[in-house]
């Protein structure tokens, strides 16, 4: 606390006024997490940001740009984050304040930048193929492999391909498919963690699935 004097209304006393120390938390560190996001014709899911635990906070404040929702952490160290599909290149912030009785910190920021997938990832015509019903990525984030769940009504073939974020293929994966349900199994353990862009083609070369990948 301190102590200061100021004279009185009157201008004739002295008054002397403490002014508590303020229990307001301090600012949290640094965010870790994506600040690049491409999500371009696509939804980005499974984004997870995070800060160290703040002393004496008793629950943090998050906020994500527009279009982004939180979809689990809410009020701790780390939120997982689905981004929705966008049109356009753009920066925004993720911003986080620690909380305790008395109020709010200031907040600590995060630029995340928009761009452009480096393939084409929007406007898959889903009657390209209405033969073969395709699951989402799962697990997602992931960190050795990643499933996709199928089912088709007749047998055929599709090629399964995996790209990084300068637009290199990295992954192609071509497999003849049973009339029925398959799930195609994907090891990524030789890639290093970040998002990388699936797409599955169909035995005509179509696209009928796109989905973004976020591997820790």
């Amino acid at each position: 606390s301190a102590v200061t004097n100021f004279a009185g209304s009157n201008g004739s006393t002295s008054t002397n006024t403490q002014f508590v120390e303020s229990c307001l938390p301090p600012m949290p560190g640094a965010i870790t997490g994506f600040t690049s996001i491409s999500n371009y014709g696509v939804a980005v899911t499974g984004v997870t940001y995070s800060i160290s635990a703040v002393s004496g906070a008793t629950g943090y404040t998050w906020s994500v740009p527009p279009g982004a929702t939180i979809t689990a952490g809410a009020g701790t160290t780390s939120i997982t984050v689905t981004f929705a599909s966008g049109s356009a290149s753009t920066n925004d912030v993720v911003t986080v304040s620690a909380t305790t009785a008395c109020g709010s910190s200031r907040p600590s920021t995060l630029t995340v930048t928009y761009y452009l997938s480096p393939i084409p990832m929007n406007n898959v015509d889903a009657s390209n193929n209405n033969s073969i019903a395709v699951s989402a990525i799962y697990p997602n984030p992931s960190n050795n492999v990643f499933n996709i769940d199928l089912t088709s009504s007749v047998e055929t073939a599709l090629t399964l391909e995996v790209y990084d974020v300068l637009g290199s293929l990295i992954i192609k994966q071509q497999q003849q498919i049973s009339k029925g349900a398959t799930t195609l199994k994907t090891t990524t353990e030789n890639y290093k963690s970040g998002m990388y862009y699936i797409r599955i083609l169909d035995a005509q070369n179509e696209v009928i699935y796109k989905q973004s990948l976020v591997k820790e």
